[in-house]
């Protein structure tokens, strides 16, 4: 098949590959294709791989290897221009796999081992051998390391970050508790009224700020369980005034 100037597309598709390699250096750099000729400005030479794309899809019924090789190496060299080595690179090892899968009756057949030599040489200058291996020893790696993150259980985070602190809290003051109902009976049992009843104020104080933290509790966790022990203490503190509040009135010492 021909162009619409004649040309046919499998050559022209070629000749379009050693424009474009002659157009750009190994760092990416744009460069005069030969002597006289003009360094391709960059939608110059993204037109040059347009026109190798449509040469490469109007070829399509000859099914030729070689072209399709070249299609993949015009793509390698827009990567240069844009200074993605490693893709360039993996554009250019398609293509030389390509041209070592072609038949015996590819159309272009006689061009196949001036391509691959052509190939060959700038993977080579480009030391693409190394650039992929490297590559696809990372890629083994990224997958060995999102497969162990995959197997490996997810770190178990606390839903209630406040759980913990309320809880600490609670223990600390139910041991207060305990110390000041346990003085005031020391106390009370000495006749001391007074300082019994003083005991049993702290005591009040700590009933009070369980109350608060059990409900603190309810609130972080949603458990009504922490909710009902809240209005316990809260009776408990009026149980309290009942049974000593009198006692505490006539030593002076009213419960609150």
């Amino acid at each position: 098949m021909r162009d619409q100037d004649g040309q046919l597309l499998g050559p022209r598709t070629l000749a379009l590959l050693d424009q474009l390699s002659a157009s750009v250096s190994n760092a990416g750099d744009r460069t005069a294709p030969s002597s006289g000729a003009a360094v391709p400005t960059r939608a110059a030479f993204e037109h040059t791989v347009f026109l190798c794309h449509l040469a490469y899809n109007g070829d399509q019924n000859a099914k030729s290897k070689v072209v399709d090789a070249a299609a993949d190496a015009c793509y390698g060299m827009i990567y240069l221009v844009g200074k993605d080595v490693p893709a360039a690179c993996l554009s250019l090892d398609r293509a030389i796999s390509k041209v070592f899968m072609m038949g015996a009756s590819d159309p272009l057949a006689s061009e196949a081992n001036g391509l691959s030599d052509r190939l060959t040489q700038r993977s080579a200058s480009l030391d693409c051998a190394a650039m992929i291996a490297a590559k696809v020893a990372a890629d083994k790696a990224e997958a060995a390391r999102q497969a162990a993150a995959a197997a490996s259980p997810a770190p178990v985070v606390n839903p209630y970050p406040k759980r913990n602190d309320i809880i600490n809290a609670i223990n600390g003051e139910k041991q207060a508790l305990d110390n000041d109902y346990d003085a005031a009976k020391l106390w009370y049992d000495r006749g001391e009224d007074a300082e019994a009843c003083g005991q049993y104020q702290r005591a009040m104080g700590s009933l009070r700020r369980l109350e608060r933290l059990y409900a603190d509790l309810n609130r972080e966790t949603g458990d009504s369980e922490y909710s009902a022990t809240s209005r316990e203490i809260n009776d408990h503190q009026n149980e309290l005034r009942e049974e000593v509040g009198d006692i505490c009135v006539d030593a002076g010492r009213r419960i609150y």
